[in-house]
């Protein structure tokens, strides 16, 4: 609540912990529900928080910005929570079929 209303007032931008060894990336999505301006990303890794941020920008037709949440501009809108359902059509580095013939498929899907 005090982030949404410092966020409503100022400009923020929000960074990945400065001593962490990697090249990993936090959660954009919470900063952004915040109302956080820009959050810093290492496009170095391919990882889910690179491809969240490329997929809100492209749902936004790719304007170079996304609108802030009703929540964060209107004090008295609150955040309400959304079913998403994700058809998979698609897959990449399955494992093969083991050679004794029995199927061992098991991919992870996030």
């Amino acid at each position: 609540q005090q982030v949404q209303q410092f966020t409503s007032q100022f400009l923020t931008r929000s960074y990945p912990a400065g001593l962490r060894v990697t090249s990993s990336n936090p959660n954009p999505v919470p900063h952004w529900a915040a109302g956080v301006h820009m959050v810093a990303l290492n496009y170095q890794t391919l990882d889910e928080a690179i491809m969240i941020n490329a997929g809100l920008f492209n749902a936004h037709q790719q304007l170079g910005y996304v609108p802030k949440p009703d929540s964060v501009l209107h004090a008295s809108t609150r955040m309400t929570a959304a079913t998403v359902a994700v058809h998979v059509v698609a897959g990449h580095r399955l494992p093969k079929p083991r050679a004794d013939g029995k199927h061992f498929l098991c991919p992870q899907v996030r």
